[in-house]
């Protein structure tokens, strides 16, 4: 039975129908609201905290004046940063810009990438694994990702992110095929055009060392310039160890935190801020391990025979294909990130509050505590299964099960294909890697990975179908069995996307807008205001006398209270959550004693569109 459809002639134009059915489907959903509430942009942080604070960065960047609604100094790379120059030197020649222009733009930017990064999955599916329905499923799989619903409101560069690293992996495995020095380069390019808009394209780098190594196992020759490179392969431990041991010392020492205005050098000393933070000391013992590797490499080069001889050889010409990509990376992250040499301040801000983030200690000492270790294990590894997709995560398990049970016949019948195969196991392990510890796991941070392991769902079914021994009847059924549930995967998963795109149809008929319409007509723009932060209410930006909470104060009441006691406002107004802990439940309980006139009130409840379900926005009169 042939299961494979090979593209060319008519029967590649079904298949090129689904590509532009997706990439239209993609435009059609996103294109009605990409200009939704930015000639007011108050308006984007109160829908998308996460995209208003990247609003106000970007317009920081480019004016240098922090709004009142200024939530964070936190970027993921050198996106806003360059565009916030392409608008000073050339748009502000053309138009008067606004920060509502810039959401814009990077919202264009970011689905013209989705679109693009749907095109580039195909193109590396088509030219590596063959066409047909094994190229539509992980397309499809990855169009109706529901965090694309996400990615479409928010100034995240995930879509772009995701872009670079399709085009580097389609490289990376045209390696096993020509390990050519165009190859590499490209491959290179891209991981370090990913890392410098977000730190997810570092991934891309031992793929790459990956691939040239399993080329090197399908007979394929390399060009003299890595084997030049080969001599000083001993070097790349010692370099790796450097970077890892020394640049958490750098942000201990440059890096200013939020929480208090000061670096950890500055409050705590050196070794203070190291007893604070144990992780670094582990990182520090990690580096001075691979110094002395490199140093042990060094001494033994020439000195051994034998079986021994032939072990360091192999870990020198890993090291040597490892110096040479890490090389390329490392000069075409200089060249693009040229505002990093510049100002390497921007680099240590933006990686070093990374890593509290990515492993969520904080979050992983209270869920312990509550729940004990197997409890709290268990309840994230469910979470982020669902958060990911249990079928894609089954069959990625099948896949390996499979590969390893036939790997043998599958390397000896087809080794290219398995090369590339064990490279996307290997680009796709971090994934896979993540579900088993605490760290943070969120759909629209693994798109790539979950492309991969896409790949690799159906790969697993076809292996199957291939080599194992089962009565044909039973391969056909699971066959069909298999492609059933991603299609059903497909249809919940498009279905959930479509919901949450017409949700966002529906933002325009918020509640706030009908108090905002009541606010101008009410309140007089020279009145005295305390309000909580724009993330959670909408403050009209015409008012000047308003006193604003601050984004991520731990206790509004109290901030409140003393807001309240320093300026003796006339209004205040604020958002009513009795459960919510932290929260202002009412104003008989934040300011006892005290005169008060409740003077307006809009609720949510019965919406189409509501923010939170049954939110209520209180305006009060202070008499006194």
């Amino acid at each position: 039975m042939n299961i494979e459809i090979r593209n060319g002639g008519l029967l590649s134009l079904p298949n090129y129908a689904v590509l532009i059915i997706l990439c239209i489907g993609s435009l059609i959903l996103v294109m009605p609201t990409i200009g939704q509430n930015i000639q007011d942009p108050n308006m984007i942080v109160y829908f998308n905290a996460d995209e208003g604070g990247l609003m106000d960065e970007i317009w920081y960047y480019y004016s240098g004046i922090k709004r009142d609604s200024f939530q964070w100094d936190f970027d993921y790379g050198l996106e806003m940063v360059y565009l916030a120059a392409f608008g000073r030197s050339i748009l502000s020649k053309f138009i008067d810009l606004a920060p509502g222009h810039f959401v814009l733009i990077l919202r264009f930017i970011h689905l013209v990438a989705w679109v693009l990064s749907l095109i580039a999955l195909w193109r590396l599916i088509e030219r590596h694994f063959g066409s047909g329905w094994q190229q539509v499923l992980p397309v499809a799989l990855l169009a109706t990702r529901p965090a694309f619903d996400y990615l479409s409101n928010s100034l995240k560069p995930e879509g772009l992110v995701l872009l670079f690293m399709m085009i580097g992996l389609d490289y990376t495995l045209r390696l096993i095929d020509s390990p050519s020095l165009k190859n590499i380069v490209v491959a290179s390019a891209m991981a370090a055009l990913a890392f410098i808009v977000k730190f997810a394209g570092l991934f891309l780098v031992p793929v790459v060392i990956v691939g040239l190594y399993l080329s090197k196992r399908c007979g394929k020759g390399h060009n003299m310039i890595i084997e030049r490179v080969g001599k000083m392969s001993w070097v790349l431990p010692g370099i790796c160890g450097l970077i890892i041991a020394f640049f958490p010392l750098l942000v201990l020492i440059f890096y200013t935190r939020k929480s208090t205005g000061l670096t950890w050098y500055a409050q705590y000393g050196l070794w203070g801020s190291i007893v604070q933070i144990p992780a670094i000391i582990y990182l520090i013992i990690i580096g001075a391990i691979l110094i002395v590797i490199s140093a042990a490499l060094y001494a033994m080069t020439g000195r051994l025979h034998g079986r021994i001889k032939k072990i360091f050889d192999r870990i020198n010409e890993i090291n040597s294909y490892g110096l040479f990509s890490v090389g390329l990376f490392a000069g075409f992250v200089a060249i693009f990130g040229l505002k990093w040499i510049v100002n390497p301040r921007h680099l240590i801000n933006i990686y070093g509050q990374f890593g509290p983030i990515a492993i969520q200690r904080d979050h992983a000492i209270a869920g312990i505590a509550a729940k004990g270790w197997l409890g709290y294990f268990f309840e994230k590894l469910a979470d982020k299964i669902l958060v990911f997709d249990p079928a894609i995560l089954f069959l990625g398990l099948f896949y390996i099960c499979v590969e390893l049970v036939y790997w043998r016949k599958s390397f000896v019948a087809d080794k290219k294909n398995f090369c590339k195969r064990a490279t996307l196991l290997i680009f796709a392990s971090p994934l896979f890697a993540n579900l088993m510890f605490q760290g943070r796991f969120e759909q629209h941070n693994v798109l790539p990975f979950f492309a991969a392991a896409s790949i690799l769902a159906v790969q697993g079914v076809l292996l199957f179908n291939k080599y194992s021994p089962f009565p044909l009847l039973l391969k056909n059924g699971l066959l069909a069995f298999c492609i059933m549930v991603l299609l059903g995967d497909i249809a919940i998963n498009g279905s959930l996307l479509a919901q949450a795109r017409l949700y966002r149809f529906y933002q325009n008929e918020d509640v706030v807008f009908e108090l905002a319409k009541w606010w101008r007509d009410t309140i007089p723009k020279e009145a005295s205001v305390i309000a909580e932060h724009h993330s959670r209410v909408y403050i009209p930006p015409e008012q000047k006398n308003i006193k604003v909470l601050n984004w991520n104060g731990l206790d509004k009441a109290n901030e409140m209270r003393r807001l309240v006691e320093s300026h003796s406002p006339r209004y205040i107004y604020f958002k009513e959550e009795v459960e919510e802990k932290g929260g202002i439940s009412s104003l008989e309980k934040l300011l006892p004693g005290r005169k008060t006139c409740l003077i307006k009130a809009f609720n949510s409840a019965g919406r189409r569109y509501q923010r939170h379900p049954n939110e209520k926005f209180v305006i009060y009169e202070v008499l006194y």
